[in-house]
């Protein structure tokens, strides 16, 4: 018993620590992602088979569901073989997974058959090009301190954001600015409205993934998949906003239709209630479900035999 004791301090000794629990997670913002991605080979002979196969991962910290990969652009292949792993079949070019847990991943591969040797008589290239798509939600909420401006000229709380949450869709809130002080060089803004003011938001939704996965396809979100909660304050009937609704609960009245390379901002003005504290805090959160798309493309080199 004594051996192995001395055994272990010395083990712990020369290793220099203890590994104690595993290794933060790292969640990517694209969703799904291709891992593990090869082709057995980019210049294959006239009439010769190539397989494309890679790993469907989801990135990030929940399901993500109806994930479809498809090849639609196969000029002069002919597809030998589709393997959707646990998927399904949807046709012979298009899998389909109805749900990819959290940092759970399928396997994709497709065999092909480039063009016979007699249509290549130098080396050609033929562009394979194959689209994923996938269903994603996102959600972000705000705690905006509300004052009486009389008892209090500041307020006792702060201005909470949550996170953004994963996934390749984002939203950013633009709230009131209470005061505004300078630190250095840095101009630093507090955050609260007066009871009884009225006061705007801005939620701006735009792209946080990583643009290198492929060619993404500018997202829409019609409305009615865009939703607007919020407490202690009221949508403000006579000025404008992005939503309609009441009680609380509020829909998008236009689609959110976000540009490829820029971002879309919906904007909504409020009442803050009137209440008898001194102080109170607006919630405000957003959710929304899309659709997002991407295609990627593979070069592939066709010889000829001989």
């Amino acid at each position: 018993m004594r051996k192995i004791i001395l055994l272990v301090i010395l083990g712990v000794f020369f290793s220099g620590c203890i590994s104690i629990g595993p290794a933060a997670t790292q969640f990517k913002n694209d969703g799904i992602t291709l891992e593990s991605y090869s082709v057995t080979t980019v210049k294959p002979y006239a009439g010769s088979a190539t397989t494309v196969q890679f790993d469907v991962q989801n990135s990030i910290d929940k399901p993500t569901r109806n994930v479809e990969v498809s090849f639609f652009d196969l000029p002069g292949f002919k597809i030998l073989k589709l393997d959707c792993s646990s998927g399904q079949r949807k046709d012979d070019h298009t899998c389909f997974y109805d749900k990819i847990d959290a940092l759970d991943f399928k396997r994709f591969a497709i065999t092909l058959q480039s063009p016979s040797s007699d249509l290549i008589k130098a080396p050609t290239d033929f562009p394979l090009s194959f689209l994923v798509k996938y269903d994603q939600t996102g959600y972000r909420e705000i705690d905006i301190p509300i004052i009486d401006d009389v008892t209090l000229h500041e307020p006792k709380s702060t201005y909470k954001e949550s996170s953004p949450s994963h996934g390749p869709v984002k939203v950013d809130f633009e709230a009131p600015i209470g005061r505004e002080t300078k630190k250095g060089k840095s101009i630093v803004q507090e955050h609260w409205a007066v009871r009884g003011s009225m006061f705007q938001i801005k939620m701006k939704f735009s792209y946080q993934g990583d643009s290198s996965i492929g060619d993404i396809i500018p997202v829409n979100i019609s409305k009615e998949n865009v939703h607007l909660e919020y407490s202690n304050v009221e949508i403000a009937k006579e000025l404008y906003c992005n939503f309609d609704g009441g009680n609380g609960q509020a829909t998008a009245n236009i689609d959110v239709d976000i540009p490829k390379t820029s971002s879309r901002t919906f904007v909504c003005n409020f009442n803050s209630a009137n209440f008898p504290e001194a102080e109170r805090i607006a919630t405000i959160s957003v959710s929304y479900q899309y659709t997002y798309e991407f295609i990627r493309t593979e070069k592939i080199t066709v010889v000829p035999v001989g």
